[in-house]
């Protein structure tokens, strides 16, 4: 039963967490008052270990090879199942353990941007305001509340993005290199790194990116 009722949870705030930036854009609640902290540094770089005997599979979005999970992906994001599973236990632990911290938001925004789904409107939407996230805090040090606020002005048009291809895969660092930090400043630095790769990934894009940003 506890195993079930974990499974559970790490799937709800997986399924929740990749419209948020979005709804909290939208509505100005985003929790993530303070800045991102400044953690430069990383005690463990090596990611969770697999089960031994466990079968791998390769996400489709960000290439790591992850033991099947079982887990259903949220439809619009480009992910295996131990992928999604593995991002929904990191957001449990952020909502749980540490409280929703400042990181929390970069987390949302690398996870979706290197996980981009099918070309669809709903889709080139949310992709380019992830995007702008990554650049507002990886470029100009923008505060997560202060990032819901400036994409919240872009949700009314969605005219004004298009669709951009995405890189293969999107960073050299995934969401396996986050997993199992020790302390929140561990995690964060940890977040920090794996979303600075990503951003470098979306690199053909970046003028684009920052125009859509205003920048």
């Amino acid at each position: 039963m506890k195993a079930k009722a974990k499974g559970g949870e790490r799937r709800k705030a997986a399924g929740t967490a990749l419209h948020e930036a979005e709804a909290t854009t939208a509505a100005d609640e985003d929790a993530t008052t303070a800045a991102d902290e400044d953690a430069t540094t990383v005690e463990d770089d090596a990611p969770a270990a697999a089960p031994s005997g466990a079968r791998l599979d390769a996400c489709p979005g960000c290439g790591a090879r992850v033991p099947d999970s079982g887990a259903t992906p949220n439809p619009e994001v480009n992910a295996s199942p131990g992928c999604w599973a593995a991002y929904g236990d990191v957001l449990a632990r952020q909502y749980g353990e540490w409280g929703n911290p400042p990181i929390h938001r970069l987390t949302v925004d690398t996870y979706a941007a290197q996980h981009p789904g099918k070309p669809s409107r709903k889709s080139t939407q949310s992709v380019a305001l992830h995007l702008i996230g990554l650049y507002l805090a990886l470029e100009r040090g923008t505060e997560p509340r202060r990032i819901s606020q400036e994409t919240g002005r872009m949700v009314a048009d969605p005219s004004a993005f298009q669709w951009l291809e995405p890189p293969p895969p999107a960073g050299q660092l995934t969401i396996m290199d986050v997993v199992g930090a020790a302390t929140l400043k561990e995690h964060s630095a940890r977040v920090r790194r794996w979303a600075l790769s990503v951003w470098e990934a979306w690199a053909d894009h970046h003028d684009t990116i920052r125009r859509w940003a205003g920048g």
